[in-house]
């Protein structure tokens, strides 16, 4: 483990990113909570070999239709819905070992695909949700990199309350994590943990969960089970982190 200090910053949006030189020594914390980065980790955890996210539905066709791996699953939604054609949605409990195992996966979704973008010069890049949060916090402390940056998805150009919740949750754990580092947050890294420290104080993350849009969204499409897999802390250890990237492709795989 490193010894030298940690600086962490927030975005609230993938358009608030460094960028230019600092982000070329800078890794990335993407966070969807609801709900691609915790599909993504479900999917890896339940066996699934790859997983490949790409911005667009056209892109992601066109990516399965000329893989020379066995044709891999395409995943993903549109305003929360599956997309036609699609073997799997965006929900995490599709993600079983029976139906993914063995597979690659090509995603595309509404926000936390798009997200990616914003990270294309970062030399190390990870997917968080709650359900991997201390996964996440501790490989943050063991890193060699000394600045990070969480990247919330958002919610059709808005902050989400549950990115920014899960962002201060990493934070909690990274400043609980024994070790010898010092650690410096920004002023949104501050705002994440006080957001995050108030949600923790209830009796009932997931119902804090669901006065935000993106839940909202999810309950009007029936998806109100989605919001409490997602809600469970700490469920499981995979973190997804970034083995290649294309342009707008970004390929991650499973990393314990």
């Amino acid at each position: 483990m490193s010894d030298s200090p940690l600086y962490i910053s927030v975005a609230l949006l993938p358009s608030l990113v460094s960028s230019g030189s600092l982000a070329e020594h800078c890794g990335a914390v993407v966070i969807d909570t609801l709900r691609f980065t915790t599909t993504a980790v479900q999917a890896l955890s339940a066996g699934a070999l790859t997983v490949r996210a790409v911005g667009e539905i056209d892109m992601a066709v066109a990516w399965a239709e000329q893989s020379s791996d066995p044709k891999p699953l395409l995943c993903g939604e549109r305003n929360c819905r599956p997309i036609a054609g699609f073997q799997l949605g965006n929900s995490p409990l599709e993600y079983l070992v029976e139906r993914v195992d063995g597979h690659h996966l090509v995603f595309t979704t509404t926000n936390g695909t798009r997200a990616l973008k914003a990270t294309r010069l970062h030399v190390d890049c990870v997917l968080a949700a709650l359900v991997n949060r201390a996964a996440v916090a501790e490989y943050l402390a063991s890193s060699k990199l000394s600045y990070w940056q969480l990247i919330a998805a958002g919610t059709d150009g808005h902050v989400a309350g549950e990115d920014t919740i899960t962002a201060g949750a990493i934070i909690d754990h990274l400043l609980a994590f024994p070790g010898n580092r010092s650690i410096f947050l920004d002023d949104s890294a501050w705002l994440a943990l006080d957001c995050w420290r108030q949600a923790n104080d209830l009796p009932n993350l997931s119902s804090y969960l669901m006065k935000y849009l993106g839940a909202v969204h999810l309950m009007q499409a029936g998806y109100d089970n989605d919001i409490l897999f997602a809600s469970k802390l700490d469920l499981l250890s995979v973190v997804p982190r970034r083995i290649e990237i294309d342009l707008d492709h970004h390929v991650f795989h499973r990393l314990c």
